[in-house]
């Protein structure tokens, strides 16, 4: 063997260990809260997570300073909260339990301090620097902090709540409604309440929420209506007797929920193709069905917990494929997600000391794992990259490309001005066709480049993110 050719192969495995070594999650070590003893139920420690431009918010549960902010990657923190009520002369700060982005517009809810544990919600329109309380139409009936919120056509939030249905703001959050007609009701120690809602998530004009289950042992699944409206219909059909949502995702026009029967804490997904009319399971490669309970997606890729591991799913295909854990506990689970650019953060719980459940944030970058899918295993006679499809786009779109020699491959995007702000493809890939998939929620509208390093080849086209 030629001795040259020797010394470059031994060089590229060095290449390829020495990348395997670094594609691992990474402890943020200074976020507040971190290294927190988590408590039930209330809880102790960091769960939310949020992204609005470059800036992540996480959240602090039952904590003064509740919400903090970083700029620049995980690597400094700042504090952010709503102000508190003054009583005489002592100031009470609300109960925080969630923090959300829309439009730009940053959202905490919880419950005041001072008011019985009535909802309410504060908005933030300068970035997390100044907040003003938007609880005009909540009243004292209201109870439990608001568990998402989500936009339908411009100025339209729908608010999940706890414990009181669901609420509609057709003004950015200034007033709200109740939206909770057809949204089940149970009775406790005298008094009323709506099964929680445990997920809000449109494709469209549809609108679709999960339901918590009730003290009677009775789930009640998925339920639908269209943007504006205030009633709302069951569409189950395929999904557990008495279903409980923990969770739901929507990526193009498929529906996917982690769904259990009432009492059995059986988790598993499930996905509509047909805006919930039915539902059909998707376990296959998961370590053993009914173990997922937490759904989260980037682009065209659903992630999930299962309790044992993170996984995988690109939209469109039936088998799950485990996430490489190294850098987190031996024992794990996963609050939420976020993504910043080119990274992936989590949120969860080390459990790897009995009774000792501490809280922390964790990073990787996406490269490192959402797929890139081989659409042609013919090999292609010349190096392309493809227009993206759809385009103008909002807030997703493909990019298809074709390599016919292995090698180390990047695909990159950049705004206008040159700044790196996705890494879509960052590895080696064998000689062949592939299609990946952009997720811009977290952009400006505007005009992006994306640009395909493979070997000498480069090659560079443009996108329009409209929203």
């Amino acid at each position: 063997m030629n001795i040259f050719y020797r010394i470059s192969v031994l060089l590229s495995l060095i290449v390829l260990s020495q990348w395997s070594l670094n594609a691992q999650w990474v402890k943020c070590v200074n976020v507040p809260g971190n290294d927190s003893i988590y408590t039930t139920p209330a809880g102790v420690g960091l769960r939310d997570l949020a992204v609005n431009g470059s800036r992540l918010f996480a959240m602090r549960i039952a904590s003064v300073d509740s919400i903090f902010y970083s700029d620049d990657n995980g690597s400094t923190w700042h504090v952010s909260k709503p102000p508190g009520v003054v009583i005489s002369g002592t100031t009470y700060y609300p109960s925080l339990a969630h923090v959300f982005v829309h439009d730009g517009t940053i959202f905490s809810s919880g419950t005041q301090g001072t008011s019985n544990g009535t909802l309410s919600l504060w908005r933030s329109t300068d970035n997390g620097g100044t907040w003003v309380a938007q609880s005009n139409g909540l009243t004292s009936a209201d109870q439990g902090p608001v568990t998402q919120v989500l936009y339908g056509t411009g100025s339209t939030l729908y608010a999940g709540t706890e414990h009181s249905g669901i609420m509609l703001s057709t003004d950015n959050g200034s007033n709200w409604q109740r939206a909770r007609h057809g949204i089940a009701t149970y009775s406790l120690a005298g008094l009323t309440f709506y099964v929680g809602i445990k997920g809000l998530v449109a494709i469209g004009n549809d609108l679709f929420a999960g339901l918590d289950g009730n003290t009677s042992a009775v789930g009640f699944g998925v339920v639908h209506t269209t943007l504006g409206d205030t009633s709302w219909t069951t569409v189950s059909t395929g999904l557990p007797t008495n279903s409980v949502i923990a969770a739901m995702v929507a990526v193009g026009s498929t529906l996917y929920v982690s769904a259990s029967s009432y009492g059995t804490f059986v988790y598993g997904v499930y996905k509509s193709t047909d805006l919930g009319a039915s539902w059909t399971t998707v376990a296959t490669g998961l370590p053993y069905p009914g173990t997922v309970k937490n759904l989260f997606a980037s682009g065209s890729t659903i992630f999930g917990f299962s309790g044992v591991g993170l996984y995988e799913l690109n939209n469109n295909d039936t088998t799950w494929t485990a996430v490489n854990s190294t850098g987190l506990p031996n024992t794990y689970s996963i609050e939420q997600y976020a993504v910043v650019g080119t990274t992936m953060f989590i949120t969860g719980l080390d459990l790897s000391v009995s009774l000792k459940a501490t809280t922390h944030v964790w990073k990787r970058a996406l490269s490192e794992i959402t797929e890139v899918r081989e659409v042609f295993s013919t090999i292609p006679q010349s190096f392309s990259l493809k227009q993206n499809y759809p385009n103008p786009f909002n807030p997703s779109t493909k990019i298809q490309f074709d390599i016919p020699r292995s090698g180390f491959t990047s695909l990159k995007v950049f705004d206008v001005l040159g700044r790196e702000v996705a890494t879509l493809v960052n590895e080696n890939l064998h000689a062949g066709s592939y299609e990946t998939t952009i997720d811009a929620s977290n952009l400006a509208s505007g005009v992006y480049l994306y640009t395909l390093h493979a070997g000498t080849y480069s090659e560079t086209k443009k996108m329009l993110l409209t929203k």
